[in-house]
């Protein structure tokens, strides 16, 4: 079972990991000419959501859904 602190250990490799990614992007990114951008931003971010897909995977649960409203959101 994962614990509040192991938890907080993976998303903090995570978040080091996703901050290392988004600069090498921007480096590598395409300009985007004429065509519009969409820039909404998401309530969570990629740390976060990678960081709950990993506790998905590593967890007894079965259906995502359920896991997030009855783990996630009760936390």
């Amino acid at each position: 079972m994962l614990t509040p602190s192991k938890i907080i250990e993976i998303f903090v490799k995570v978040d080091d990991f996703c901050k290392e990614f988004e600069s090498e992007i921007a480096v590598h990114q395409l300009d985007a000419g004429v065509h519009k951008v969409r820039d909404h931003k998401a309530s969570l971010s990629d740390s976060e959501i990678i960081t709950i897909l990993i506790a998905f995977h590593s967890g007894h649960f079965t259906n995502l859904k359920h896991f997030y409203f009855y783990f996630i959101c009760a936390q």
